[in-house]
């Protein structure tokens, strides 16, 4: 190897001064079912990919399908412009970080994007710890994997996953990225790194230039209701389907995401066949990312009851074109009702969930049209896109060792 200037890449072309990242991730685009992760991870590397060249080694097919991405070829490094991809098989996509893999690219740095995938980062780390003279830095972002709410569900195998790891040295010397002051706190209770190893870097929102009034509600007329993400119980839809039926407003209830759980799914079609006649149920399905922005702005509301969210791009999503929202205040998204864009409530309040909507719904025009301007005044002053890419980028040049820029 000669060093960063002038050093070739897997497909021979020069990379001139710009660190290797590769990236690790069960899902990236062009997946619908991976949610905020790839959303995070395409607008970091659309942020960044002019000062490191990311490399994302990735699965060769969606969350839970059966069969690869059509027309995709796998094992094969793919210039997109900002960044290369290579989608490989789940037995063999951790093998890319090793320095004996036939598509290698001697990285200066790993980013793992999972604390519990066996497809990437649990054999990598168990090699790392084993190879740690060969092995790069590395940074794992748990991506609010290690939330509550998140351990709860398979807790009886994610906690003993995590004492082991602990207990055979796996995560020594490992950097950690916590988005938040929350998710930072997760991260030493459970895994508990010393202090010079945890990086704070908020995750980065997309840029958004919309007309947050193209959708303007008659007064009167159904509230338009969407609620978009995985079907699980996470997500919590039966609890938004709940409230619908308490509710008792004219509205049309528009279900946007993959099913993942069919148990969990049957349950919700159950509940919202109960629904009274005024308020309409439709089933959509998944929504390709780069489409969220232009779904959610023909909508007067985002409903989202989230048991916890670390990032919550879908609310990002949301307020930035203009469309408020009525979330659980398990995301980092507080204070919206003070300033217009909605409601943040407990979830052990739904009566303040159904007040919430009937006030939606009684609006007039104007006091909506004052709403959608408010949702998108709050995404602007809370998005901090230029904090986070900064935050990013001493991230990446202090585990590098790189002078600061």
């Amino acid at each position: 190897m000669q060093g960063r200037t002038g050093r070739m890449d897997a497909m021979g072309s020069a990379i001139a001064n710009r660190p290797r990242i590769l990236v690790l991730a069960d899902q990236f685009t062009p997946s619908r079912l991976g949610g905020g992760p790839v959303t995070s991870l395409v607008n970091l590397v659309a942020a960044l990919g002019d000062e490191f060249a990311f490399h994302v080694a990735t699965l060769d097919r969606d969350l839970g399908e059966p069969a690869p991405y059509p027309g995709l070829p796998t094992d094969q490094w793919l210039d997109r412009g900002t960044h290369r991809v290579l989608y490989r098989p789940a037995a063999r996509l951790w093998r890319i970080a090793t320095p004996g893999d036939p598509q290698a690219i001697a990285p200066d740095l790993v980013y793992l994007n999972s604390v519990f995938s066996p497809a990437t980062t649990l054999p990598y780390l168990l090699w790392r710890r084993l190879n740690r003279k060969a092995a790069p830095p590395a940074i794992l972002a748990p991506r609010g994997g290690l939330a509550d709410a998140a351990l709860a569900i398979k807790a009886w195998k994610k906690r003993p996953v995590l004492g082991l790891m602990q207990s055979l040295g796996a995560y020594q010397g490992l950097h950690w990225q916590a988005t938040a002051a929350g998710e930072r706190d997760q991260i030493v209770r459970h895994a508990a790194p010393p202090e010079d190893v945890l990086h704070l870097a908020p995750n980065l929102a997309a840029s958004a230039q919309v007309d947050v009034l193209h959708r303007q509600r008659a007064a009167g007329a159904p509230l338009r209701i969407a609620f978009l993400g995985r079907i699980v119980p996470m997500k919590n839809l039966d609890y938004a389907l709940r409230l619908l039926a308490q509710a008792a407003v004219s509205a049309t209830f528009d279900i946007h995401g993959p099913s993942e759980d069919r148990a969990y799914e049957a349950e919700c079609r159950r509940l919202a066949e109960t629904l009274p006649p005024e308020v309409r149920v439709g089933w959509k399905g998944p929504v390709v990312p780069q489409d969220v922005p232009q779904t959610l702005r023909d909508y007067d509301l985002l409903l989202s009851p989230s048991r916890g969210e670390n990032y919550g791009h879908v609310i990002a999503e949301a307020l930035s074109v203009g469309t408020p929202v009525l979330i659980s205040d398990q995301t980092p998204w507080r204070g919206l009702a003070w300033r217009g864009a909605g409601f943040d409530l407990p979830l052990n309040a739904p009566q303040a969930f159904v007040e919430a909507l009937r006030h939606l719904a009684s609006e007039d025009a104007e006091a909506s049209a004052r709403r959608r301007q408010a949702a998108h005044a709050y995404w602007q002053a809370r998005s901090g896109r230029d904090d986070a890419i900064a935050a990013h980028r001493r991230m990446f040049n202090a585990v590098l060792r790189l002078p600061a820029r």
